[in-house]
């Protein structure tokens, strides 16, 4: 017998098989098959289109050149390097810490990823965190899709995702190991749980998801546990035809689990710095060097770079003979309430700046 034949012959087996299941059995796998088939469709509505697939594919094929280019490259940027140090001492002596010494100068968020892929695929691994951080970048793409889709329509969804997928500073940042990847990826979920939340009937699971995200957030880059004020005010203003008690869990509830998400985080700080640190101590020493006699007139924000006697700690060294005695919280505070203080006595200067 050909092939042609062996083909005919099992088809016709198989066909003759099927006539003689009861008809019941017959419409019951139907049933199944189109509810699986339905149930696939579902999960997938609204997350994924041909289009986007296309651009998934091709980000994909982007990426791996990049992997391919980065493999091997030593960190060479300052916060890479701090990063790294504080992940490698969470693996090997289980401490957030720098230079052996308990630090909260880091988000914690950041270090603990990179801790946990070097504990699956080895310390140091930077490929792996190269790699996954390529495929957070993937995902942002497709929730980025949701969003505009959402709030426009498919085409401006895909042209928003694709532009998302291929936007150079996030192709270059996944290659580093900096916390860009992350933040962006927790913050575009945030922003997707709120939107659930406004089209899926105001339920609380969707605000509980917002607190959390924001939380982890706020965790990896710090600048977003001073959002509470603006959250406040916009859900009153979102919300604004719902009954009053309704309106009220929608301000108070992403407020309590963001709080609950930086709590245990915000409790250690206070501890080790024996003063009340939320996330992080580079916000005082930020703002100082932004408001002091010393930073630049025309390029504020590089007064980083200011040094010797004209440093931030070396002026307040100069005020506080105890300087640096105190822990890196208490400076931080110090340098806070330096940089109100020369705020109130220059306010044109500061306007200038």
């Amino acid at each position: 017998m050909g092939l042609r034949g062996a083909i005919v012959f099992c088809s016709d087996n198989d066909m003759s098989r099927i006539e003689k299941q009861p008809a019941a059995s017959r419409q019951s796998d139907a049933k199944l098959s189109l509810h699986s088939g339905g149930l696939l469709r579902s999960c997938c509505a609204g997350w994924f289109s041909r289009p986007l697939l296309l651009v998934l594919v091709a980000g994909a094929v982007v990426r791996l050149g990049m992997l391919w280019w980065f493999n091997g490259s030593p960190l060479e940027i300052s916060d890479e390097r701090d990063f790294n140090g504080i992940a490698v001492g969470l693996v090997t002596a289980g401490e957030f810490s720098e230079g052996g010494s308990p630090s909260s100068m880091r988000p914690p968020l950041y270090p603990a990823f990179l801790a946990t892929v070097y504990l699956l695929f080895g310390v140091e691994n930077y490929r792996a965190v190269r790699t996954i951080q390529a495929v957070m970048g993937l995902a942002l793409s497709v929730a980025v899709y949701r969003l505009a889709k959402r709030m426009y329509s498919v085409r401006v969804g895909i042209w928003a995702g694709a532009f998302c997928c291929f936007y150079p500073s996030l192709l270059f940042s996944a290659n580093f190991l900096l916390t860009e990847t992350l933040f962006s990826l927790l913050l575009a979920t945030a922003c997707l749980a709120l939107q659930q939340f406004f089209h899926g009937g105001y339920r609380l699971p969707w605000l509980a998801c917002l607190g959390i995200l924001w939380g982890l957030a706020s965790l990896t880059r710090s600048v977003l546990w001073l959002l509470p004020p603006f959250v406040i005010v916009f859900m009153l203003w979102a919300t604004h035809g719902l009954p009053w008690n309704r309106r009220a869990l929608a301000v108070v509830a992403p407020l309590v689990f963001f709080a609950l998400t930086i709590a245990p985080w915000s409790m250690r700080n206070t501890r080790v710095q024996r003063t009340f640190v939320a996330i992080d101590n580079q916000g005082g020493r930020n703002f100082m060097m932004g408001n002091y006699e010393y930073t630049p007139l025309w390029r504020a924000w590089d007064a980083v770079g200011v040094g010797g006697e004209q440093a931030w700690y070396a002026v307040l060294a100069r005020e506080y003979p105890e300087f640096f005695s105190l822990t890196q919280g208490q400076r931080d505070s110090l340098a806070m309430k330096r940089g109100l203080k020369f705020i109130a006595a220059n306010p044109l200067l500061t306007l200038k700046r």
